[in-house]
């Protein structure tokens, strides 16, 4: 799962976005940007973020394009999603050394 590429202009309109959020906010938006794909383990699905909360809790959308094995007919929102919850994909759809299953 692949990070969607930002063009020059993007990055700079979600640098100034950024800027512009609570203390508590930016430092969510800098370790989960919206262009990624996560693991949320528990309970174990592929998610992106949606929007960031200034309790320090994200919004996540589970989609089933994204979990094929799960039994959904359309999208989920998640919200008050911990941080520590998500872990990043990398490009093989492995979170850090765990592989998803």
């Amino acid at each position: 799962m692949k990070a969607i590429p930002w063009t020059k202009r993007q990055r700079a309109a979600w640098e100034v976005w950024v800027a512009k959020r609570p203390p508590s906010v930016r430092g969510l938006c800098r370790r989960f940007p919206p262009n990624r794909h996560y693991w949320l383990d528990p309970p174990g699905q592929v998610v992106s973020v949606l929007s960031y909360n200034e309790a320090r809790t994200l919004t996540v959308l589970v989609d089933p394009a994204d979990n094929p094995d799960l039994l959904m007919l359309m999208a989920r929102r998640v919200f008050g999603v911990p941080p520590e919850d998500l872990h990043e994909l990398d490009d093989r759809g492995a979170a850090g050394a765990e592989v998803r299953p």
